[in-house]
């Protein structure tokens, strides 16, 4: 009876965590529609016409020269809002789906700004981290783009911004380094998959242990027709539907408009408030 009883709590709350698991699933889905789809050259979006067409066409040509170099890609993208999203993902989620930088180098950076929310980042591919580590990208950050945009001259921080870290990724190059997870949502769900997966051990060696002890049915020697979650106690057995590839993914294949096919990127940068 009591290892019945534990058999059914376990059940229960494996229940729970799988349900919290969803809900966290979908709490932190990000919406990819919010993210402007590329328009002319890769290296300037501008939808909501936040830069004069001098300054965009400075950029693009820089731009355009460094890829020429070392297939690195700088770009630029300027929007209202993030429309609820964090900073970090939406830059993330742009880089990505920019596909910015080459394929073998990952060696892209994406500058983004929501002048309504007051928020800016620099997010750096995977082949760029060692040359502009998150502390350069938070300088650059206060040193070019901050001050200039306290001040509504956005064309100056796109401008000295864009200058500022195409000096260096134009020295650099860029060599991906071995790739890591930082993801603080991602390692959410691995700790929840080694909890999950330690409960559903447990339930299965308990499960034999049960299976074992339990008296044969003197009527059918053979029986082995046996449910270790009776439908007792007001408790009704549980039964699982799903499919177990329904988790969000990342497309990192690059895309067009320009793109170096690269996008690679764990979250390495720096953002902030003006």
């Amino acid at each position: 009876m009591m290892q019945q009883k534990t058999l059914r709590f376990l059940s229960l709350l494996l229940l729970i965590s799988l349900s919290l698991m969803c809900f966290i699933q979908f709490a932190y889905a990000f919406d990819k529609t919010s993210i402007p789809k590329p328009v002319g050259d890769i290296y300037v979006q501008d939808p909501d016409h936040f830069l004069s067409a001098e300054t965009k066409q400075q950029i693009i040509s820089e731009a355009k020269q460094l890829h020429e170099k070392n297939g690195a890609q700088v770009a630029m993208l300027f929007v209202k809002s993030l429309k609820g999203n964090d900073i970090r993902e939406y830059s993330l989620e742009a880089f990505r789906s920019y596909g910015l930088g080459s394929k073998e180098k990952n060696n892209g950076v994406l500058f983004v700004v929501a002048v309504n929310d007051r928020k800016a980042r620099i997010e750096v591919g995977y082949g760029l981290e060692g040359a502009i580590p998150d502390a350069k990208a938070g300088n650059i950050l206060e040193t070019y783009a901050f001050p200039a945009l306290k001040t509504q001259n956005y064309d100056r921080a796109a401008l000295d911004t864009f200058r500022s870290l195409a000096s260096i990724v134009r020295a650099e190059g860029g060599s991906a380094p071995p790739k890591q997870q930082s993801s603080s949502l991602s390692e959410a769900f691995i700790l929840l998959l080694f909890i999950l997966g330690g409960m559903t051990i447990l339930i299965l060696i308990l499960m034999q242990i049960q299976k074992k002890r339990r008296p044969k049915d003197p009527r059918n020697p053979h029986y082995d027709n046996y449910n270790p979650f009776p439908p007792s106690d007001g408790i009704p057995p549980v039964i699982w539907y799903g499919d177990s590839d329904n988790h969000r993914r990342f497309d990192d294949s690059g895309g067009g408009f320009d793109s170096g096919g690269g996008g690679s990127s764990g979250g390495g940068g720096a953002d902030g408030d003006w």
